[in-house]
């Protein structure tokens, strides 16, 4: 006669015993670029006809359409500075308060 392998034990009602423990190869199973890539903050590129406006004030990133960028510039200032980074004085689309802004064109 063979010996019979133990049954395994049931567990108790009411105990977290059934729950199974988080690990690491059931983490490793998870779609990375599933569920997470579309809550996640990643930074996307304007599209084409667009731009983004990264606001200091509301630490808000805005996609405008390019008419609405000429319109927000109309009544701004721009500052041809070399050094890049915030150099448009607009009134952010985000919470409306006039601030230092960087513009990126969508290409």
């Amino acid at each position: 006669m063979s010996p019979v392998a133990p049954r395994p034990q049931r567990p108790k009602p009411g105990t977290f015993d059934r729950i199974p423990p988080a690990d690491a190869e059931r983490k490793a199973k998870a779609d990375p670029q599933g569920k997470q890539a579309l809550f996640s903050a990643a930074e996307q590129p304007p599209s084409l006809g667009s731009a983004s406006v990264d606001c200091t004030h509301c630490h808000r990133r805005t996609v405008v359409s390019l008419p609405q960028l000429l319109k927000l510039s109309a009544t701004g200032v721009h500052a041809p500075l070399p050094k890049k980074g915030y150099k448009a004085w607009l009134k952010c689309p985000a919470c409306g308060e006039r601030s230092w802004m960087k513009v990126k064109l969508g290409r």
